[in-house]
């Protein structure tokens, strides 16, 4: 009597052993996988880091081959005139021959953030002050 159930108990035997496996052991492959994958996207990050920052470290040595040029620099720079108001010093001291104007002087007021005092004197006619 055994002998006739023995192919349907191990076929039964089967089918259960693949629907566990279907249902305990793919979810967790699954898993496995996904945080295979995630694991190897932040070793990349990590390594794309890494380079990123031995070369900002190269960087650094470079600007300390030249750090006694850059004091240099640094110390020939203004301290407390603002860029931009050279810029505009420089546009006026361009445009004022430009448009028929001697320009005599330019005096820099001490400034108070945001506001800048500045006095302008030129020599011309009215068109050529118009014209500027």
């Amino acid at each position: 009597m055994m002998s006739k159930n023995l192919p349907i108990i191990i076929v039964l035997i089967l089918i259960l052993l693949l629907v566990g496996g279907y249902f305990l052991w793919w979810p967790q492959y699954q898993e496995f996988k996904d945080l295979k994958f995630q694991l190897e996207k932040k070793t990349e990050r990590l390594t794309l880091q890494e380079e990123y920052f031995t070369e900002l470290d190269g960087l650094l040595e470079q600007l300390r081959r030249y750090e006694t040029e850059l004091s240099r620099i640094d110390s020939a720079l203004p301290t407390d005139v603002d860029f931009a108001v050279i810029g505009f010093f420089n546009f006026i001291q361009k445009r004022a021959p430009e448009s028929g104007l001697i320009l005599k002087d330019i005096n820099l007021e001490k400034a108070v953030p945001p506001e800048i005092s500045f006095n302008i004197s030129v020599l011309g006619s009215y068109s050529a002050l118009k014209n500027f």
